[in-house]
């Protein structure tokens, strides 16, 4: 069911299956880390589950303009304190308890065991700065922590810098032609990439900075195309086709490989036309996106996306404790557990978390706010 702030908003309910889809393909790339079973041997297009994180920064870019970028232009004082702290309440309260209990599962078990923390200072301060949201802003050669967080440190620099150029750009020609100008500047900053890298999944230094700045355009510049179209059916028949042909590129990795073509060109372009597709698409198969279940898969897939990792972790203790083989059957119920607490998180924190910062901001700011989510 829909809230009435998406209601206001026009939110395309069917996206919500997209977001997780991707989660959940990034949960089983980084399977490989806590199994012995070879999946990448198993399932190849699993190596290219990292790609799951740009789609979620280029649908960050398309919702966060379709939400905001309207807002922005009327010009409102207050507009971009109550953007950021809106921002932060989506972000931050899952974020925070998970880093919490990281923090407390590498001091607690030590200290009851009588011996020092394994930690130094570059430990305590990579903590801190991947809490609050800043550590990928210093250009760090490596992730730290709960891996999958660099993301939204990534794009909370979106949100804080590449956002208000957005806006600022788009203030008095709010358009088809100012959507295809930053779209395709974010397209070749992201070609740009994956030509000198050979793949957009870049972790050093400046690498995750452009990746999220590339697709955030990409997806804002989206926004302006697609906002001057009408949702009809006959995009609900090109979302089918999209979503055949991603079946496609998938299964057909190892030949697309053996062509020599890019293969993250390839799915960033079919990312694009899946999203550009289910925007726009009205008909039956944006209905079955909507259906309750994928759509709940969709709202746990922020909690699901950053629990996964040390959910793995944990489950993989327990298996070596027990002295349990850690095969194919061990993953599938590691991602089973995994998503039961993504539920949990976002039953349990991340809605009420939300609400409470939100109302908690009203109580010191009565005028009337923003919608979105």
């Amino acid at each position: 069911m829909q809230t009435g702030a998406e209601q206001a908003a026009g939110y395309r309910t069917a996206i919500n299956a997209f977001r997780g889809f991707a989660s959940l393909y990034v949960v089983l790339y980084h399977l490989r880390y806590y199994n012995d079973f070879d999946w990448f041997g198993a399932f190849p297009f699993l190596r290219y589950g990292y790609i799951g994180v740009d789609f979620f920064f280029i649908l960050s870019g398309l919702i966060v303009s379709h939400v905001y970028l309207t807002e922005s232009a009327a010009g409102r004082p207050d507009f971009w304190k109550k953007f950021i702290w809106y921002r932060v309440a989506r972000l931050f309260p899952v974020h925070l308890l998970i880093m919490l209990l990281m923090l407390l599962a590498a001091l607690v078990p030590p200290l009851l065991a009588g011996s020092e923390p394994a930690l130094d200072g570059q430990d305590y301060q990579d903590w801190f700065l991947l809490t609050f949201l800043v550590r990928q802003w210093t250009l760090p050669a490596d992730y730290a922590w709960n891996s999958p967080a660099w993301s939204i440190s990534a794009e909370f620099f979106a949100y804080l810098v590449v956002f208000p150029l957005i806006a600022y750009f788009t203030r008095n020609n709010f358009g088809r032609s100012a959507g295809v100008l930053i779209a395709v500047t974010g397209s070749l900053l992201l070609v740009m990439m994956i030509a000198s890298a050979g793949t957009i999944n870049v972790k050093a230094y400046a690498g995750p900075l452009v990746r999220v700045t590339g697709g955030f355009m990409l997806g804002s510049g989206l926004y302006l195309i697609l906002s001057s179209l009408k949702a009809v059916r006959n995009w609900d028949r090109l979302l089918g086709f999209s979503l055949a042909t991603m079946v496609m590129i998938l299964f057909a990795t190892p030949f697309i490989n053996a062509a020599g073509f890019s293969l993250d060109l390839v799915l960033i372009v079919a990312l694009v036309a899946t999203i550009s597709c289910t925007y726009l698409a009205s008909g039956l198969i944006s209905d079955w996106l909507s259906r309750p279940g994928l759509f709940w898969l969709g709202e746990i897939s922020f909690a699901l996306y950053l629990c996964h990792i040390p959910m793995a972790r944990l489950c993989r203790y327990v298996a070596d404790q027990l002295e349990w083989e850690r095969g194919f059957g061990f993953g599938v119920l590691s991602v089973i557990i995994a998503i039961a607490a993504a539920h949990l998180l976002y039953r349990l924190v991340e809605i009420p978390a939300r609400q409470a910062m939100r109302d908690w901001y009203f109580r010191f700011s009565p005028r009337p706010g923003l919608v979105g989510g």
